[in-house]
C-alpha cells in the first residue's frame, strides 16, 4: 500500500468525529486483555519477580490515558451524531457512563499491582492474586461497554448517516401516532420507503435463494434478516447502511464486479435499482420479512400404478 495513501486514510479517519471513535475504541479492549495476561503472568511467578509487577502496572496506567482517550473522541462523536429519537439518546448517555468507569477499573488494578511492586515478595503474590480478580472484572466490564457501543451502531444505526428509532429488524409496536402529535417510529419515511419499494423484492425476488431453510445457501448468505445482510457472505457484507457503493448487494444489482443478481433473470429497473440505493444511504431500516419458502426437496416421482389409484 501506498505510504502517503495510507496517511490520508489515517487523517481522513482523524478527522472525523465518529471514524475517530471507532478507531480507538478497540484500543482498551485490546490493552485490557493484555493486562490480564501480565498480572496472571506475575501471579504465577509468585511475586518472585518485581518487573512483572512494574510491566503489569505500567500496561494499567496506559489503559487509564487510553480509555479517557476514547471517552473524549466517544463525546466528541455523540456531539456530531445529531440524533433526533429520544431512545437513541439515551441508549448512548447510558454507553457513555459505562465508559466513564472504565478508567475507574483500571485504576483499581495499577493501585493493587502498585503495591505488589514497591512490597516484600509475600505481599506481591497476594496483590497479584487480588489484582487478577480485578484485572478480570476491568476486562469484563469493558466488553460490555463495547458491545452495549456496538448494539447501538448495528442494532440502532448510531453514527451511520440516518439512525433508527428501533432496533433493526424489530417492528415497531405500533403504527399511529404519539399522544404529543410527533409521528410514531412506523411512521418513519425511511421505513415506508422501505416497505413500499425494497421489501417487496427482497421477498419475491432474493430470499427464494438467499434464506437459511434452503438446503444449500447461494455464497452463504442470508436475506431474510438484516443480521444476515449486515454479516454477508462470501464476498462481505451485503449492506453496509449508509454506503451503497460498499454494500454488495447494490453492487449485484447493479451488475457490478461481475454480479448479476437476481440470476437467470432480466436486469432489475433503474427505478427498483435506484430505491435500494436510497434505502441503503438513509440507513438501511428495516422490518420483518414474510417467512420463505419452505425448502425444495427432490421428491421420488409418483409411479404410474399410484396415478392409477389416485384416479380411481
Amino acid at each position: 500500500m501506498d505510504p502517503m495513501a495510507f496517511f490520508e486514510a489515517m487523517r481522513e479517519t482523524m478527522s472525523d468525529p465518529q471514524m475517530k471513535h471507532a478507531a480507538t475504541v478497540h484500543l482498551p479492549i485490546a490493552l485490557s486483555m493484555l493486562g490480564v495476561l501480565l498480572v496472571m503472568l506475575a501471579a504465577f511467578l509468585g511475586g518472585k519477580s518485581r518487573a512483572m509487577a512494574w510491566t503489569a502496572f505500567g500496561a494499567y496506567v496506559l489503559l487509564i490515558f487510553i480509555a479517557r482517550f476514547a471517552v473524549g473522541t466517544g463525546e466528541d462523536a455523540h456531539n456530531d451524531l445529531n440524533v433526533a429519537y429520544a431512545q437513541i439518546n439515551e441508549l448512548v448517555n447510558e454507553h457513555e457512563e459505562m465508559a466513564e468507569k472504565v478508567w475507574l477499573f483500571a485504576l483499581g488494578t495499577a493501585v493493587v499491582l502498585l503495591v505488589g511492586a514497591v512490597t516484600k515478595a509475600r505481599v506481591r503474590i497476594a496483590s497479584a492474586c487480588v489484582a487478577v480478580i480485578i484485572s478480570i472484572v476491568t476486562a469484563m466490564w469493558i466488553a460490555m461497554t463495547a458491545h452495549h457501543g456496538g448494539t447501538l451502531v448495528y442494532a440502532y444505526g448510531a453514527g451511520t448517516p440516518v439512525p433508527v428509532a428501533v432496533p433493526i429488524g424489530e417492528a415497531p409496536d405500533d403504527r399511529h401516532d404519539d399522544d404529543d402529535g410527533e409521528a410514531a417510529p412506523a411512521d418513519d419515511p425511511r421505513l415506508v420507503h422501505f416497505r413500499k419499494h425494497v421489501k417487496p423484492v427482497i421477498e419475491t425476488q432474493c430470499i427464494k435463494c438467499h434464506n437459511p431453510s434452503r438446503l444449500r445457501k447461494v455464497a452463504n448468505l442470508n436475506q431474510t434478516t438484516m443480521a444476515g445482510m449486515l454479516e454477508g457472505g462470501m464476498s462481505g457484507p451485503a449492506v453496509v447502511p449508509g454506503d451503497p457503493d460498499a454494500s454488495w448487494l447494490i453492487m449485484a444489482i447493479r451488475h457490478e464486479e461481475d454480479l448479476e443478481m437476481p440470476p437467470d433473470s432480466d436486469k432489475l429497473s433503474d427505478e427498483v435499482i435506484a430505491a435500494f440505493e436510497q434505502w441503503v444511504k438513509d440507513g438501511a431500516v428495516w422490518e420483518p420479512l414474510t417467512p420463505p419458502p419452505p425448502p425444495v426437496t427432490d421428491a421420488a416421482p409418483e409411479s404410474e400404478e399410484t396415478h392409477d389409484q389416485d384416479a380411481l
